[in-house]
């Protein structure tokens, strides 16, 4: 059961995205599961109509969060839904551990998110933060 929903975030359908998914600008607020709080901020890019799906492009992470979740990581876009846009940011420590930042963007309101660790030795996920984002879908910021 766990192993599923570990696996459930990355899949999705296979061949090219149908829709162009245009740039977007994001900033979060998370509480930790220990009741400390902390800011993530980034530009995720452009990503093209016909881009292959689950490739993934770097994007900057920044904030005033741990810094093994700030920096350039590697974010996937999936196929956007009654106007909204899905990433996922998506990486692995070097002890084997997977840290897995869920967005989900409206234009008009703020949207939960959550960052989940799989922690390798325990094979236990866990939810590490929640919060909530707000994105600009027409950032001024250009894509890489």
């Amino acid at each position: 059961m766990i192993t599923a929903l570990f696996l459930a975030p990355a899949i999705v359908s296979a061949g090219p995205s149908t829709a162009v998914e245009p740039a977007t600008g994001w900033q979060c607020q998370y509480t930790a599961a220990d009741g400390s709080s902390f800011k993530l901020s980034g530009f995720f890019p452009e990503f093209p109509k016909g881009s292959p799906a689950n490739i993934a492009k770097l994007s900057q992470i920044d904030g005033n969060a741990p810094e093994f979740l700030r920096g350039r990581k590697p974010v996937k876009s999936y196929e956007p839904k009654n106007g909204d846009r899905f990433y996922q940011v998506s990486f692995a420590d070097a002890n084997g551990d997977r840290y897995n930042l869920n967005f989900q963007f409206s234009e008009t309101k703020e949207m939960p998110t959550d960052i989940t660790h799989w922690i390798s030795k325990e094979q236990k996920l866990v939810t590490m933060a929640s919060g909530k984002c707000s994105a600009d879908f027409n950032p001024e910021h250009k894509s890489e």
